[in-house]
């Protein structure tokens, strides 16, 4: 069991001292195994250890962000394992990479803010109540994601607005995507489409914003590298509910656009593994980005969130800004193994192939998706073969609903009014 003991004792054994005070050994490979003479410090998963590597090749030189895809390395186990003389621990992998942790990181990582019975207690309890009304529900309104091509809409109805708009947010909100097309390549789109939909959601990034490979990113979706799917902002205090990019460049060859439905993967990991279910929905992961100075976004949630009732509120899925925990006690008895497997098991669902809708996002095209449902990615590109140029910004669920609402009032003729009798007699209320 890992205690913060273990990372000032072996920071206070730096020099040669150190190998005297503690030894690594990785027998099996699924783990690796830190004792004394006296007693084992530590019995750590070889898949956290390896997803936490923070050397050149695993993390972006410029942004810090995760290049290792967590749920791809879920096979990787440790060939050898030492403690160096400086107290730092040691490990190669079977895929040939080698990784240093030192003493602080051990100690830092080792810290939990409950007692782990606790944690065990509420996967234990969820699962039960799960299983008692059927597993977790989808919102009354979801519609499968259609997997052929992305839901598609003219552009004009968001300049026209009136029951056309409003029949395309409706199926907006049902499928979780819409693609709007016709669009001209100008950055007034974004502000006229926000506009439209009650305004734009400023973040860290802006009001509104550019995707583009850039020579000093602030983020992986700056370069040409692949993006693995993810949602956005999950470190933010308040996460976006709906995100639209609109495309004005796309000449560089690769850069295709990747969704997937995050509810189904999720909804899919409870039909195969309910406690793996539990365990994501129960256990808070810390979600940060420091992409410039000055900057350093920190937000806690569980990867599934709930709301009361057990229907499904959101996914929270980010391989590049997650910082995974090392639990004192898990449910495979190795620190970090069970949350990895867990983890790991969602993130294979959502990869899975026959769940991808891939496609190419057009100039004039503007692609707009429910952040908290859906996840996202896109294919590596490579900039010096063209541009890749999009324009985008956060919206809010909550307003795109109002609009819809107002239009479909406006075209029943009602009036939207506080003292309006149409108001009044509760036709808004019921919608």
């Amino acid at each position: 069991m890992l205690t913060r003991q273990l990372g000032r004792a072996l920071a206070a054994g730096r020099g040669p001292a150190a190998r005297g005070l503690a030894t690594a050994s990785c027998a099996g490979g699924e783990s690796v195994t830190i004792r004394n003479d006296s007693s084992e410090l530590a019995n750590l998963s070889a898949h956290f250890l390896r997803a936490e590597c923070y050397c050149p090749e695993c993390r972006h030189g410029a942004t810090n962000q995760r290049l290792v895809d967590i749920a791809a390395s879920a096979g990787v186990t440790a060939h050898s394992a030492a403690i160096a003389e400086d107290g730092s621990l040691k490990v190669a992998f079977s895929d040939g990479h080698a990784s240093t942790f030192a003493p602080r990181w051990l100690e830092l990582h080792s810290r939990s803010s409950e007692p782990d019975g606790s944690r065990l207690r509420r996967i234990s309890s969820l699962a039960e109540c799960l299983e008692a009304q059927g597993g977790p529900a989808l919102p009354e309104s979801q519609r499968p994601l259609p997997l052929d091509a992305p839901p598609r809409a003219p552009w004009a109805a968001i300049e026209e607005g009136g029951s056309q708009l409003a029949g395309v947010l409706r199926n907006f909100r049902r499928h979780g995507a819409v693609v709007l097309e016709g669009a001209a390549t100008g950055d007034d789109v974004i502000e006229r489409l926000a506009q439209a939909l009650g305004g734009e959601r400023a973040t860290h990034y802006g009001a509104r914003f550019h995707v583009l490979s850039k020579q000093q990113p602030d983020s992986l979706a700056n370069t040409g590298h692949a993006l693995g799917y993810h949602t956005d902002l999950p470190y933010r205090a308040e996460v976006p509910s709906v995100q639209a990019l609109h495309c004005q460049q796309s000449d560089a060859e690769g850069g295709l656009s990747l969704l997937t439905d995050g509810f189904a993967a999720a909804e899919q990991l409870y039909k195969d593994d309910p406690m793996a279910f539990a365990e994501l929905a129960c256990t808070p992961l810390s979600f940060c980005w420091q992409g410039r100075e000055g900057v350093l976004l920190r937000a806690q949630r569980p990867v599934i969130e709930l709301c009361q009732n057990l229907t499904l509120r959101a996914v929270n899925f980010d391989n590049r800004n997650v910082r995974l925990r090392l639990l004192p006690e898990s449910l495979g008895g190795v620190a970090g193994k069970s949350l990895l497997e867990a983890y790991s098991a969602l993130g294979a669902r959502i990869d899975a192939p026959e769940k991808t809708l891939k496609f190419r996002l057009e100039p004039g095209e503007v692609m707009m998706f429910h952040n908290r449902r859906l996840l996202h990615g896109r294919t590596a590109f490579d900039a010096s073969s063209g541009a890749r140029k999009l324009h985008g910004c956060y919206l809010d669920m909550d307003m795109i609903e109002s609009t819809e609402r107002a239009l479909e009032l406006q075209a029943e003729g009602a009036m939207t009014r506080f003292d309006a009798p149409d108001f009044a007699r509760g036709s808004f209320w019921d919608a």
